[in-house]
């Protein structure tokens, strides 16, 4: 999977409520997102990022993936 601008650009982002903050309790900036298109669960922490696929979440193994600077995708 490519995790480029245009990934980040096909989510559907919200503000992570109360509860989202409870499951992720790791979460710093003032305004945290998240976002799940069924195959992905994306979380933005600032610039920071980190991406769980089915599996993962499942077995509470952590994140598939992680990007500690989403600001420097390539377009």
């Amino acid at each position: 999977m490519n995790f480029d601008r245009a990934f980040f650009a096909s989510l559907d982002f919200k503000v992570m409520s109360k509860f989202d903050k409870q499951g992720f309790a790791g979460v710093s900036s003032p305004v945290p997102l998240i976002a799940d298109n069924g195959e992905f669960l994306v979380i933005i922490d600032g610039n920071y990022a980190e991406i769980y696929d089915a599996g993962s979440i499942e077995n509470c193994n952590g994140p598939s993936f992680q990007i500690d600077n989403i600001s420097e995708l390539p377009y």
